[in-house]
């Protein structure tokens, strides 16, 4: 046994030493050249927050790597959606124009399925960074989804409510205009329940005001053990205001982006969802891949603002397609861009390897995280 681990140990020791002396690769020369890829992104309305965040994920990579292997240059064709489903018709027609090989999308769900109706048109790779609708690989086989969907994340939600926290009786707060808040909901009440659990009440948000004193009073008198929230940040606000001033702390579990969201637009505020807990494609508290630590110290010397998830959500994008260029013996062969993204191309991403199954999905853990002091800590993580 004695020598089996000194064995192992200098195995290990010989493969470290190997990898220090390894020479770095020979820089590469510029070819004069440049392949087009499209940005589409909120950068102005409702969602600019998200956009400009996505944004400056994609900078972070192009300054991680800013040539392709054969030297060629990436020239981002930047195009904003205005967080309006309506204007992607005309983006598209645009993209279309411009050559672009491929575009990375940094959009919600409502947009991103908007412009699956409009891939057709583009004949190229679509990367999709924020949007987690299911639906949005379904019947497309030129879009690819970088998250998780949401059939997983809302069914890790309710399995997490029902076998950690021992959940029995829960409620769910809903926005049925927002495709990503109605399937969260409909996916975690269907689990919630086929698993045993008891739904006291699901209270849609929209035209229709709710009193929600009266509605958090009702639900603390019914024994609520947790409240599923997959619902907007000014939203959020509200719940967590109106149980505070009722003197009731019930378990909260929101989705993805939810902490983002507060240290973009309501920084003042996060002390606020500070004890609710969060799905998410990352947490604060793991371990970083060598990548990640790569893309925190560019992007902390690029940039002032925060990182966030969307940020962190358009590296990935972003190194994903610089995966599949670097693979392609024309890195603007849109073609041969999709035929390698669907693959089962596997690259290093923030937290943990990702792989891209030919049907377009990422194969990624969800994290359930609790929010405290402005961090995502970690709780659990599901693959």
């Amino acid at each position: 046994m004695l020598m089996r681990k000194l064995y192992t140990f200098l195995l290990i020791t010989m493969a470290f030493l190997l990898w220090a002396c390894d020479p770095a690769p020979p820089p590469i020369t510029p070819s004069g050249n440049s392949v087009k890829i499209g940005v589409i992104g909120s950068f102005s309305g409702d969602d600019s927050h998200m956009g400009e965040s996505g944004l400056r994920g994609i900078k972070t990579a192009l300054a991680i790597q800013p040539l392709l292997v054969n030297g060629d240059r990436v020239e981002l064709v930047i195009r904003d959606d205005a967080s309006n489903p309506a204007s992607i018709e005309q983006i598209v027609k645009g993209l279309v124009a411009e050559q672009v090989a491929a575009v990375l999308l940094l959009s919600r769900s409502e947009i991103a399925l908007k412009l699956t109706a409009s891939t057709e048109a583009l004949n190229l790779p679509v990367i999709a960074t924020i949007a987690t609708h299911p639906d949005l690989t379904s019947g497309n086989d030129q879009l690819i989804q970088l998250s998780f969907d949401d059939n997983f994340q809302g069914t890790v939600a309710a399995m997490f409510a029902r076998d950690e926290l021992l959940a029995e009786r829960a409620a769910v707060f809903s926005e049925p205009a927002s495709p990503h808040s109605r399937h969260l909901a409909k996916t975690f009440i269907k689990t919630f329940e086929n698993t045993g659990g008891k739904l006291v009440a699901h209270t849609t948000l929209g035209d229709t005001p709710v009193d929600l004193p009266a509605t958090l009073e009702w639900l603390k008198q019914q024994k609520t053990d947790l409240i599923y929230i997959p619902i907007e940040a000014e939203t959020v606000i509200n719940l967590a205001q109106t149980a505070q001033g009722i003197g009731w702390t019930p378990q909260f579990i929101s989705s993805d982006g939810l902490l983002s969201h507060f240290q973009l637009t309501k920084e003042k505020h996060v002390n606020l969802i500070d004890g609710i807990m969060a799905t998410d494609v990352y947490s604060s508290e793991m371990l970083v891949t060598e990548t990640g630590k790569k893309v925190i110290a560019a992007y902390d010397s690029l940039f002032k603002e925060t990182g966030t998830t969307f940020a962190a959500l358009g590296i990935e994008g972003m190194a994903l397609l610089e995966k599949a260029m670097n693979t392609c013996p024309e890195p603007a062969d849109s073609q041969c861009l999709l035929d390698t993204l669907q693959s089962g191309i596997t690259f290093e991403g923030f937290m943990t390897s990702i792989t891209i199954t030919p049907d377009g999905k990422a194969v990624r853990p969800v994290y359930i995280n609790g929010i405290q002091g402005g961090k995502l800590t970690f709780i659990a993580k599901v693959n």
